[in-house]
């Protein structure tokens, strides 16, 4: 069969596959899709933001700010519009987001009229038409007007809140000259739409508490009664409604001790002080008290009232009225209630994320023990969370400043932050706000640099370009220290965001360098710790190279004086004694060597398949006779039925070698010791058991730790058994552990992986 024509076919498919991969039509429509779908993403994000906000300037900064990096423009506006005299369309910036490097051109609360600046067209948005396209597509009046601005590509979006047209979101590209798809702008009608529900919904908000004021200040107004007090004759006489207000019967005369009765207990002093005045004095007065009705009901009355005088300039009558102002404070309680639950609300937020910062803070400031990438990982983390752009000086052994790390929201101006060191490496003097962190420790926050201030701050013409580029408006620089010393300062700067730093951002500058003292000085302390490690092995290896020698000399002539002295002589048993301790001694130097290699990850084992049965018996008859000696039964129990294992054998009987020498030392004369083996695990376990003393469950965790002795006064070994037991398990891919009760006994367990199945 011939399959030329196929494969000929297949070939071509493929080719023309690959050109539609890299067409640009196609590399166009992914893009655009991918915008669509990163808006329609800020879309849902918005609508979980202004579900129930508690801060509308921030949630719809963040939002702006979304559909800024969705869309790739340079900069996104909401606009406010409305009609003023003549009818012109007016509209002016309520928020405003610019990418990196990019400053909105369009000032915040500057009126615009459309018609005057050449966009007469745009009353179109009203009707819910958007606007949309490069430069090129638009009126020449329009074009001029984007021109000055920078902006090549433009597109608005109308804004309704409810069925009332409220503004636009506007968006600006500086790069190209973009035609906007159509998928694009469906997805940026469905953001204006998510905007405006939220705008509709803080106007409704808005409006109800507006008029749920104006209505009980109408309520109040309908309930103000008038009166009239007779001084000489002690008579009071009112309006319908102040008898009413007070509960008496209407038309009588009352008493003012009949009224002062009906004043609550609290507020009577400073009711009868307000007459007192106004009688003896002329004094006006207008003052809020509570009054308790007959049925016992609680109003709040507003009065006001002056004296008038006769003829003989005596005062002899007060005239006034009363108010009843109950459901207006009651309105006002509730407004204020709102108030401070929005304000605790946005503080409570603030709180969960100053918190959620400073653990990401701690996390990342802990990922490294590196000097300097801990402190560029600072800078990264504070920008732009905090500020706009980051410095890190640190104070070096010679007392000299030392930039470590910058960081700038707009990357291109990160070489500037370098450059400044140049005029401090002259010699030239440190800023204030500098200064005083560094050699003083204290802490600095600048809430604004006004052009005076950043004038004297310029050294030369060349310092003061960069200042101006980099342009300062606010900052906070805290010191960073540890023990009392100052390592450095961390600079923070507000610039291009326009935000002003407060006493809280200050607090949590000095959270942050805290944190980052913390971190460097782990970093110093495994650098260290290092250095002392690198230390301790070379020591080692230089004792092991240079005590080998003259313990094999030692031992060699300890074997000649065993040859030449009679068997029954007393200096025998003395030789016996230096062989044994130069035994002891070699394996001392092993274990340390061993330590050495299990540290460096160097530890060799050289795996061959071995049975398991033969390993145990082999251990239990080389150590029985050690056993014996000490009074202790030491018994196999495991079938000879075990399978093979993966295992180098001289480490392994060093294993047990290890195991089992403990459970000596510590198992009472009479004891027992038990080697068990077993499959279990998907492989052998193989466990030590002993009845001796036990181990205490606060010691368990460090059985395998380096140097550790079961007992203070036991001078039998150096504690490097164990740690060099469960490091050559692991290098058999194996795992160890211990289980114990104090008065029964001890059991360690390890594993071993099958072997290849013998032939």
């Amino acid at each position: 069969m011939n399959l030329d024509p196929l494969m000929s076919t297949t070939a071509e498919f493929r080719a023309a596959v690959a050109d539609v991969a890299h067409d640009p039509l196609v590399k166009g429509l992914e893009e655009t899709i991918g915008r669509r779908d990163a808006v329609l993403a800020a879309v849902v994000h918005a609508a979980s933001r202004f579900l129930g906000t508690a801060n509308w300037d921030r949630d719809v900064c963040e939002v702006l700010a979304r559909l800024g990096d969705a869309t790739q423009v340079s900069r996104v506006y909401l606009f406010e519009g409305w009609h003023a005299e003549g009818c012109s369309l007016r509209v002016r910036v309520r928020h405003t987001w610019s990418a990196a490097g990019a400053a909105s051109r369009v000032p915040p609360d500057d009126e615009i009229d459309l018609a005057a600046v050449g966009l007469g067209r745009w009353t179109a948005l009203e009707r819910g038409e958007a606007i949309h396209g490069p430069l090129d597509s638009m009126p020449a009046s329009e074009r001029a007007y984007f021109e000055r601005i920078g902006a090549r590509s433009v597109a608005a979006i109308p804004v309704f809140a409810g069925v009332s047209w409220w503004g636009y979101l506007g968006f600006a590209d500086e790069a190209s000259d973009r035609h906007w798809s159509r998928s694009v702008l469906d997805a940026l009608d469905a953001a204006a739409s998510t905007l405006g529900a939220a705008i509709y919904r803080q106007q409704a908000e808005a409006e109800q508490r507006r008029r749920a004021t104006q209505l009980a200040e109408a309520q109040a107004m309908a309930r103000m009664g008038s009166w009239d007090w007779d001084i000489l004759n002690n008579d009071l006489t009112g309006s319908e409604e102040m008898y009413r207000l007070f509960g008496f019967e209407a038309g009588k005369p009352i008493g003012t001790s009949a009224i002062l009765e009906r004043v609550h207990p609290e507020d009577a002093a400073a009711v009868r002080d307000a007459i007192d005045r106004a009688v003896h004095h002329g004094i006006p007065f207008d003052l809020e008290h509570r009054i308790v009705l007959p049925s016992g009901d609680t109003r709040v009355i507003h009065a006001q009232g002056h004296a008038i005088a006769n003829d003989h300039g005596e005062r002899v009558r007060i005239v006034g009225l009363g108010q009843d102002v109950t459901e207006v404070k009651a309105a006002q309680q509730v407004a204020r209630a709102l108030a401070d639950e929005q304000v605790a609300r946005a503080a409570a937020e603030a709180s969960h994320r100053r918190a959620a910062f400073l653990a990401e803070a701690s996390r990342l400031l802990g990922s490294s023990f590196d000097y300097q990438t801990t402190l560029t990982t600072l800078t990264r983390l504070a920008v732009p969370t905090i500020g706009d752009y980051c410095t890190v000086d640190m104070v070096g052994a010679d007392g000299n400043l030392e930039r470590i790390a910058v960081s700038h929201v707009d990357p291109v101006k990160e070489p500037l932050l370098w450059e400044l060191t140049r005029w401090l490496r002259r010699g030239a003097p440190i800023v204030e706000h500098l200064r005083r962190p560094l050699f003083d420790g204290q802490s600095m926050i600048v809430r604004e640099f006004n052009d005076a201030a950043l004038a004297k701050m310029q050294i030369d013409p060349d310092h003061g370009r960069i200042v101006q580029t980099i342009l300062p408006r606010s900052c906070v620089c805290v010191p960073i220290m540890t023990g009392g010393k100052i390592l450095g300062s961390l600079a923070l700067y507000a610039s291009e965001s326009g935000r002003r730093f407060s006493a809280d951002d200050l607090t949590l500058a000095e959270e942050l360098a805290t944190r980052a003292a913390l971190a460097i000085e782990n970093a110093r302390l495994f650098h260290a710790a290092e250095q002392a490690t690198s230390a301790r092995d070379q020591m080692l290896g230089i004792v092991a190279h240079d005590l080998r020698n003259p313990l094999g000399t030692i031992l060699m002539a300890s074997g000649l004086l065993e040859e030449v002295i009679d068997a029954q002589a007393p200096a025998r048993r003395h030789v016996a004694i230096v062989r044994r301790s130069v035994d002891r001694m070699n394996r001392l130097i092993g274990d340390l060597l061993d330590m050495k290699r299990i540290e460096n990850g160097r530890l060799a084992v050289e795996l061959r398949p071995i049975s398991a049965s033969a390993l145990l018996g082999e251990a239990v008859e080389m150590l029985r006779g050690l056993a014996a000696a000490s009074s202790i039964e030491l018994a196999l129990d495991a079938p000879s039925s075990l399978p093979q294992v993966m295992a180098d054998a001289n480490r392994i009987q060093q294993v047990l070698s290890n195991l089992i020498g403990n459970a000596i030392k510590f198992t009472p004369k009479g004891g027992r010791i038990t080697l068990r083996g077993e499959e279990a695990m998907g492989g052998v376990r193989i466990a030590v058991a002993d009845t001796g003393s036990g181990i205490s469950a606060e010691q368990l965790p460090h059985v395998f730790g380096q140097f550790w002795q079961g007992s203070r006064t036991d001078k039998r070994g150096i504690g490097l058994g164990l740690t060099i037991a469960k490091g050559i398990v692991e290098a058999h891919g194996g795992k160890i552990w211990v289980a114990s009760e104090l008065g029964i006994g001890t059991t360690f367990y390890f594993t071993l992986q099958l072997g290849a199945a013998s032939d």
